[in-house]
């Protein structure tokens, strides 16, 4: 994030009017917990173009800096930009106002999280969250399961496919679901599964 944030100063130096910078620089002071200093690189694009994801970086730092009001109009202003929902921002609304959000909505936001955070997602996962999943699924197929049983497996949320090296010797058929296509286009890398769908796990 540190390096994503000299890029950025660095290029707004050179050109003073990139907007990309700006907003680049604006996700970045974010994602360091300092949305003080996001509200100004974030202000700075939306004088250049008014957009849907400017908004919604804008409705995020006010909701940070708990500017209720402030952070209301930024997420409509998201809302009304971005119809299809893509960035989720009636989730927001609904937990500012106790609204109940659309299925829509929430799915939406999901898929653009999942998205966003595709690339550091193993490594977070099991370097700093430590996570044990893979290791938990592959001593109970051990334990239980045949390899030879040649089993057809639906991996439901699949993600990367961080399970996929696990369970692949148990299956002759292995397909993935994951709502985020970016987790999808990782998992595909791996070459371990049969069949790749992004797409709602209850579809």
């Amino acid at each position: 994030l540190k390096d994503s944030e000299k890029e950025a100063l660095k290029a707004i130096e050179l050109d003073p009017d990139l907007r990309d910078a700006y907003v680049i620089l604006a996700q970045v002071y974010l994602r360091l917990g300092r949305p003080e200093r996001a509200m100004e690189p974030a202000q700075k694009a939306l004088e250049m173009e008014p957009s849907a994801k400017i908004h919604f970086i804008m409705g995020k730092a006010f909701q940070k800096l708990s500017r209720k009001e402030g952070a209301l109009f930024h997420f409509r202003e998201c809302v009304r930009l971005d119809p299809e929902e893509d960035l989720g921002a009636r989730v927001f609304l609904a937990a500012l106002t106790g609204e109940k959000a659309s299925e829509n909505a929430t799915r939406n936001y999901v898929r653009n999280l999942f998205d966003q955070y595709a690339d550091q997602y193993d490594t977070h996962l099991m370097d700093q969250l430590n996570y044990q999943g893979p290791t938990v699924i592959e001593a109970m197929l051990h334990r239980f399961v045949p390899k030879e049983n040649g089993m057809r497996i639906l991996d439901l949320g699949c993600g990367t496919g961080i399970c996929a090296q696990v369970i692949r010797p148990y299956a002759r058929d292995l397909t993935g679901v994951d709502l985020s296509r970016r987790m999808v286009e990782k998992a595909h890398s791996l070459n371990l599964y049969d069949h790749l769908e992004a797409g709602d796990a209850l579809a």
